[in-house]
């Protein structure tokens, strides 16, 4: 089964698709890390192309949902946008 991937990043939310493997994530995000800092990208068809800062300090979380469950999570992700914007 192909998992999506949502990453959280400070306040950022990327939702990413089947193309990102996620131990292959997992190890780039850890080696930014070890690196002191560095770019990954997080680009995917349906939001074009990203490059996002990696560094210690930064809170992040990444979490793996079956295919399914992806427009659950959207909807659920422009709930939550709606309501800070409040």
């Amino acid at each position: 089964m192909a998992w999506r991937l949502r990453l959280t990043l400070g306040h950022d939310i990327y939702h990413l698709g089947a193309d990102h493997d996620p131990d292959e994530l997992q190890a780039l995000l850890i080696s930014a890390i070890r690196a002191g800092g560095a770019f990954i990208d997080l680009s995917s068809a349906k939001d074009g192309s990203v490059l996002v800062l990696i560094s210690a300090g930064m809170s992040m979380k990444l979490e793996r949902f079956p295919p399914e469950d992806l427009d659950n999570l959207a909807s659920q992700v422009d709930r939550h946008e709606d309501h800070d914007q409040l």
